[in-house]
């Protein structure tokens, strides 16, 4: 599910597979692709899906444009990547120079959106420059047949990109995935399903298999104070970093039309810079991040700006809001002009304790400052006013009201806020109005200053608030659990058993665990979180004669957190335990890899006296939390034994042993006409590009044999070329149609009496397919792209 930037009212939805969606679609009626809404989510219909008929619309992965809401990409399960510039209606293969079709996920840069990702499944990681036209491998310190599940751009640096490997973690690149490298400190498992950055860039989190969700700190955050003020067509800002914080440059980002672009980049003794590229009456963001010397990013909140006229200009208002005949209230007292402003809805709701009044009005700037006066009675009567300054850059501010009249009443608001350009809220305590059920409102605006006196330039009619609306509701947070109890259920975990909690206003969600080692100590950090369908949980992770305390916290659906439970309290002890169990080894090998290295992702388990060690292939493996465990294997090609050994703390011992074939893999892929081949993904440039004669592609040879180390030779006086690989021989000559292949006369192509070895522009030319299928090539011919791959294969 994805969500438009720039039109957060749409999202798009791509279905799963049709045999895992358990009845959330209707297979009968094919409804399966990509489905949008236009109204949160609300309602939603099938997009027409045109173009993916040869596909199972199986959508894993989907993109928007960032400032298009109608351009989407998408990636399928068996028919690569695919983009729809009408909203999801019709689509286009883009895969070009993806080798693979089951695509994963896909990313896109918030910047450059002609530059994407696209995760595979058994390939890893391709990058397109040009809006997917073509892609190109960008795995450089990667696991060459990684399984990217997850691909996440930073969005404060867009050149940082996070990938997720099902097998080997997560990986980072700092050059917009020119290279990777591994960050996998503190995981538990290397099996990452999907990686996440906060808004600010200050964390990014990773949920795994099985393990839960784990969190990286990226940058320290609120470093930095940052401030600003407005003029006319200007906006000034102002920081200075916290006490006893020095950077040595700074960079300040402005965010507008859902774009976030560096503004400018200044020295660490700056403080201060001007923004003149606004307009006024437009919002616009801005972030500033810190540089220390040792390269640590620090960064500010973001704050939200809105320059405004000083002076009004009544003519230009008009043409900027299409208002015709706005009135004018004459000012005798100096000659200026001032004018009504036009409120367009009010209307109030409840929560907890307070009446929110939302006033919904069309707000105008000008030399002096607006007061709003909220009245509030029971019998139409009122001579009572509550007063709210408004001010236009947004600051809370309380009101008054003079005591000397009659409070009990009339009601006055205590406050108001601009949560928008033209919307105001006022938050009244319900207890003002205790025991009424029904009561007028009107507001007046004024204007002036308390020097020449206040007029009211503008007044709504009486507004009755119903009574279902100001109706009490009160939040009621779910309350914490009881009765936990803490036995010791084996030498080296502890059992934790609990009644379930009381709800609230909401469903309970489930329950949070936490862990500390003193009973003063902060219980910030959950260990777990448990579904309310389970209310127990196994805490593996003990030591003996330590003593530990365990509370819990419920939460609702809506994210309402209960108060701490009390305390529980159990100390460790060891204990004498008859195991004659031996310990499990929990482990998936394949019969066959491609690569020369192993990543080997398992767990062993011991539920009586604990896992004490495991070996692999005589060397010890280190054994995470819960008892995973991750090891890379150096493969030589062909068979390959590997044994396990797994001891318990009473001496039982478990082996077992598995064969894996290591066949190496090389893949060439030519283009007719293109000097570039791909030698395992790597571009090479050639001298003589591929030709296509008599329906038959023509090379030098060279180019196909020496990559998978065979020798040619050539004999001038025969014209005859020689190949040998190991023990293969095969012999061709310029201008015949019958080669030896191992002593044995052969027709290079049967069908074609035509296709022999040539000479052309000097340079041998032999054709690709009798020569590579003798070799023990795998050869595929896309007559699509007029492409032609060779697979090598040594060891299998």
């Amino acid at each position: 599910i994805i969500t438009s930037n720039n039109s957060p009212n749409i999202i798009y939805a791509g279905s799963g597979r049709p045999d895992i969606n358990e009845g959330m679609l209707d297979y009968e009626t094919k409804s399966f692709g990509v489905f949008k809404s236009t109204d949160y989510g609300n309602t939603w219909y099938q997009c027409k899906n045109k173009g993916l008929e040869n596909t199972r619309l199986y959508i894993q992965s989907l993109v928007i444009h960032p400032s298009n809401s109608n351009f989407i990409y998408i990636a399928t399960y068996d028919g690569g990547v695919y983009y729809s510039k009408d909203g999801g209606d019709n689509f286009i293969n883009c895969s070009s120079g993806i080798p693979v079709k089951n695509i994963t996920s896909l990313a896109i840069h918030p910047i450059y959106p002609n530059i994407l990702f696209a995760g595979t499944n058994t390939s890893g990681i391709y990058k397109t420059i040009d809006s997917g036209n073509t892609w190109f491998p960008s795995k450089k310190g990667m696991d060459q047949e990684a399984s990217i599940r997850s691909i996440a751009i930073d969005p404060i640096d867009p050149n940082i990109i996070y990938a997720a490997d099902w097998r080997t973690g997560v990986y980072i690149s700092y050059d917009c995935g020119n290279s990777w490298k591994l960050i996998n400190n503190g995981l538990t498992t290397r099996a990452v399903n999907y990686l996440a950055v906060s808004n600010d860039g200050s964390v990014l989190y990773a949920a795994t298999e099985g393990e839960g969700v784990f969190v990286l700190p990226l940058r320290k955050t609120k470093d930095i104070y940052f401030s600003a003020e407005t003029e006319n067509h200007k906006i000034n800002l102002y920081w200075s970093p916290f006490p006893g914080e020095k950077y040595k440059k700074y960079k300040i980002y402005k965010m507008e039309n859902n774009q976030k672009n560096l503004l400018i980049e200044l020295e660490g003794t700056v403080n201060n810079y001007v923004d003149e590229n606004v307009e006024n009456y437009n919002i616009y963001q801005y972030q500033i991040i810190g540089i220390d010397e040792n390269g640590r990013e620090y960064l500010s909140d973001i704050i939200k700006v809105e320059p405004q006229y000083n002076g009004a200009n009544i003519d230009g208002l008009r043409d900027k809001y299409e208002w015709p005949d706005i009135p004018i209230y004459k000012d005798p007292s100096n000659d200026n002009e001032f004018f009504n402003i036009d409120i367009k809805n009010v209307y109030g709701f409840t929560f907890n304790e307070y009446l929110y009044l939302m006033v919904d009005f069309y707000k105008f700037d000008n030399n002096g400052i607006f007061d709003i006066q909220i009245d509030i009675n029971y019998d139409n009567y009122s001579d009572y006013h509550g007063g709210f300054p408004f001010i236009s850059s947004g600051q809370y501010s309380t009101g008054w009201w003079d005591e000397t009249k009659n409070p009990r009443e009339l009601i006055s608001a205590v406050g108001c806020y601009i949560i928008k350009n033209d919307i105001i809220e006022a938050k009244i305590p319900l207890s003002w109005i205790e025991n009424k059920t029904n009561f007028n409102l009107f507001i007046e605006f004024i204007f002036g200053d308390d020097k020449t006196g206040w007029k009211v330039i503008d007044k709504t009619p009486w507004l009755n608030i119903k009574p279902l609306e100001i109706t009490p509701w009160h939040l009621i947070y779910p309350k914490p659990p009881k009765n936990i109890l803490l036995t010791q259920s084996s030498a080296n975990s502890i059992l934790i058993k609990w009644l379930p909690s009381e709800k609230g206003t909401y469903d309970i969600k489930g329950y949070y665990i936490y862990k500390e080692t003193s009973i003063d100590g902060e219980f910030l950090y959950p260990i777990n979180f448990i579904p309310i369908t389970i209310c127990e949980y196994e805490d593996r992770n003990i030591e003996n004669g330590k003593t530990y305390y365990y509370k819990i916290r419920a939460e609702d659906i809506d994210g309402n957190m209960s108060d701490f439970s009390e305390a529980a309290e159990i100390c460790v002890k060891y204990l004498e335990i008859e195991d004659k169990k031996s310990p499990e080894i929990i482990v998936n090998l394949p019969d066959k890899v491609y690569t020369e290295i192993l990543n080997i992702n398992g767990k062993v388990k011991d539920d009586i006296s604990g896992v004490k060690y495991l070996k692999i292939n005589n060397s010890l493996v280190e054994i995470l939390i819960n008892g995973y465990f991750t090891y890379l294997l150096n493969l030589k090609i062909g068979e390959n034994e590997i044994n396990f050994e797994c001891g318990d703390n009473k001496g039982n011992i478990t082996k077992i042993s598995y064969k894996i074939i290591y066949i190496k893999r090389i893949k060439i892929i030519l283009q007719i006409n293109n000097k570039i081949i791909y030698i395992d993904d790597k571009p090479v440039e050639i001298d003589t590009p591929p030709l296509l004669i008599e329906g038959r592609t023509y090379l030098p040879i060279r180019y196909i044999a020496e990559p998978i180390g065979a020798k040619v030779l050539w004999d001038g006086s025969e014209k005859k070329v020689t190949i040998i690989l190991k023990s293969n021989i095969i012999e061709l000559w310029i201008g015949k149609n019958i080669a030896k292949v191992n002593g044995y006369n052969t027709y290079i192509d049967v069908n074609n009496s035509k296709v022999a070895p040539m000479i052309i522009n000097g340079r041998t030319m032999l054709p690709i397919r009798f020569v590579a299928e003798n070799l023990g090539c795998y050869v595929e011919w896309d007559g699509k792209d007029n492409k032609i791959t060779i697979i090598y294969s040594e060891g299998g």
